[in-house]
């Protein structure tokens, strides 16, 4: 899984800011609990991988472009640039419903402070999200939120930024169950639904307190960035389990599976085999060792082997 590095600042504000954003969003916690009675801070999140102004950056591997409109198959042998920020979900296969064979398992523990997600990188305009979406099956506890983590956001008064700020969807403020929902339901157009802001913002002013339209919150702050967008299960929601897959992001579906497998030796050419596992999630390391697994796995057996090497 790659490794994020950021551009840092000053290392004791990165602390104080961090440390400010998982306060604010546990308060958030125990105000929906009361308010609500239910257990609903999926919102949380651990901004580690963040700067103050600055965009997070992978050193481990290039950031792929996928075209609009595409589905990339991500396995925990080639992430397609996912990565956790504090605690990573598992890739299990099913449960039944997902797309493929394959999803994301988010689950906490009994402990408050358990926590788990999983973002991509991105530098994009708040301004030009579109299709943002994910399937989504709860089966125990507070659902998993899909968030946008923006950076120069305009202050509730009109002076200034705000350094950092997570936009968080859920289905609780969008007419659905806080909790277990029966099986894989798919979450779409989340941009033209309900959210709300771990920080007081323009267009949010009353931040984790106020649900607005992210509409209202775009047309607000019109300088504002989206850095990182995934999916997250905060502390302070103790023995929740979410299963997530195919997780939308302007056009582009990321499809998650144990493996990804070649049915046939023309996948593995052109670079492909990057993308295609064996039938234990390993990765290829390179065509002729991918064309091999997909020659014997398509009963072309050993002699044929070097002669469709190429």
């Amino acid at each position: 899984m790659s490794q994020v590095t950021v551009v840092t600042g000053p290392a004791a504000t990165i602390r104080k800011l961090l440390k400010r954003e998982e306060y604010v969003n546990h308060v958030h916690t125990l105000k929906r609990r009361t308010k609500h009675t239910i257990s609903s801070a999926a919102a949380l999140v651990s901004a580690g991988a963040l700067t103050v102004g600055a965009l997070a950056f992978s050193l481990a591997a290039p950031m792929a472009a996928h075209a609009a409109g595409s589905t990339v198959t991500v396995t925990p042998a080639n992430s397609q640039g996912w990565y956790t920020q504090d605690g990573a979900p598992t890739y299990v296969n099913g449960p039944s419903g997902a797309d493929g064979s394959g999803s994301l398992m988010f689950q906490t523990t009994s402990l408050n402070s358990s926590k788990e997600n999983y973002f991509h990188t991105t530098n994009t305009p708040l301004a030009d999200v579109n299709n943002l979406g994910y399937m989504l099956d709860v089966t125990a506890g507070v659902p998993a939120s899909y968030q946008l983590q923006v950076v120069g956001a305009t202050a509730p008064d009109g002076t200034g930024t705000v350094p950092f700020t997570s936009l968080v969807w859920e289905p609780a403020y969008n007419g659905q169950v806080n909790g277990p929902n029966g099986g894989f339901v798919t979450e779409s157009n989340l941009e033209n639904g309900t959210w709300w802001s771990t920080h007081p913002i323009a267009g949010d002013p009353l931040g984790n307190n106020g649900f607005v339209p992210l509409s209202q919150i775009i047309a607000a702050n019109p300088g504002a960035t989206v850095v990182n967008y995934g999916i997250n299960v905060g502390s302070g929601t103790p023995n929740a389990t979410s299963y997530v897959d195919d997780v939308g992001f302007n056009g582009t579906t990321y499809n998650f599976e144990v493996t990804n497998q070649p049915t046939n030796k023309d996948q593995c050419k052109d670079g492909g085999y990057a993308n295609l596992t064996d039938a234990s999630g390993n990765g290829f390391q390179n065509q002729g060792q991918c064309v091999s697994y997909a020659n014997h796995n398509n009963g072309m057996g050993a002699d044929d082997q070097h002669a469709e090497m190429h």
